[in-house]
């Protein structure tokens, strides 16, 4: 990885770290302003160089520059480490105050003050910049490599659900398919199966769910085949019934207009 501990040192000053912070709704490298006006050694009172400087040159709140709380100066050499204090300063009255600014504004400051140190610091700031489009071109091409080699977060938890799938279907427990999974592919979790064979464990694991799919139709054919079965015989004796029903009233109808007396 290159070396982004590269700086401007100045006698009593901390060292001038661009930073990774949010300004303006996205995280970019920054610099604190104040710490930048004590590099330059500029005369003019911070606040007043500041402001005016802002103004002048049409720098935007939010977009070039925002407020800062007297601890927003994070270490270069661990971003997520604590930001650390800021010297104070002796005074009376106002707060203390100090902004955040883009590393594209810091450089434009650099320039604007064209003194004997300000064109040091504006290198300075470039090689910084410099420093961390390589160090995150690196980091980019680590995680091609990564992806490229194992699978995807997504496609792991595809893999997760079809195995949850198969103990759900075949009524084997969820470790048992799992156990199964990592001997046929020999990985201790799902991120280490390598990409290129994503395709064959799906095709693996929805096997479990098609054989067991295959076995449950003919048991569901069966069961068919014997409620139908009940049915036409329920059906035939039901048949069987309404005709000795037929046949009796038509028997007794007959006896009983043989056996009326017929009058004349």
């Amino acid at each position: 990885m290159a070396d982004t501990t590269s700086s401007v040192f100045s006698d009593g000053l901390l060292p001038l770290h661009a930073f990774f912070a949010p300004l303006g709704g996205v995280k970019q490298l920054c610099i604190d302003a104040r710490l930048l006006h004590n590099h330059l050694k500029i005369n003019i009172k911070f606040p007043q160089w500041f402001q005016a400087r802002m103004q002048k040159y049409g720098f935007q709140m939010n977009l070039d520059w925002q407020y800062i709380s007297q601890k927003s100066i994070y270490p270069i050499k661990n971003q997520e480490a604590e930001p650390i204090d800021l010297p104070k300063e002796n005074h009376i009255g106002r707060p203390f105050k100090n902004y955040l600014v883009s590393l594209e504004t810091a450089k434009a400051l650099s320039l604007i003050e064209n003194n004997s140190g300000s064109y040091k610091i504006w290198k300075d700031l470039i090689q910084q910049e410099n420093c961390f489009a390589n160090a995150l071109e690196s980091r980019k091409k680590i995680d091609f490599c990564e992806n490229y080699l194992r699978i995807t977060t997504s496609q792991a938890q595809k893999l997760k659900e079809l195995v949850s799938e198969c103990s759900r279907k075949t009524q084997q427990h969820h470790q048992t398919i799992w156990t199964q999974f990592q001997h046929r592919f020999m990985v201790s979790r799902y991120f280490e199966l390598p990409a290129e064979n994503f395709e064959e464990a799906c095709s693996y694991l929805n096997g479990f769910i098609e054989s067991d799919a295959e076995k449950e139709f003919p048991l569901e054919n069966k069961n068919t085949s014997l409620e139908r079965e009940i049915q036409e015989k329920v059906l035939s004796v039901a048949r069987d019934v309404i005709i000795s029903i037929g046949d009796a009233l038509r028997k007794n109808q007959t006896d009983a207009e043989k056996y009326t007396p017929q009058y004349t």
